[in-house]
């Protein structure tokens, strides 16, 4: 199998991986830096 194509196959499952956005993580960050005075 061509490199590029093994290479081109990892970086999409990588993409799709880090499309998925956790809601409460964001949550939690906001409450994070509200704590902190990071706004």
């Amino acid at each position: 199998m061509n490199p590029t194509l093994i290479l081109a196959a990892f970086c999409l499952g990588i993409a799709s991986a880090t499309l998925t956005f956790d809601h409460s993580l964001e949550a939690q960050w906001t409450k994070w830096k509200a704590m902190h005075n990071r706004l």
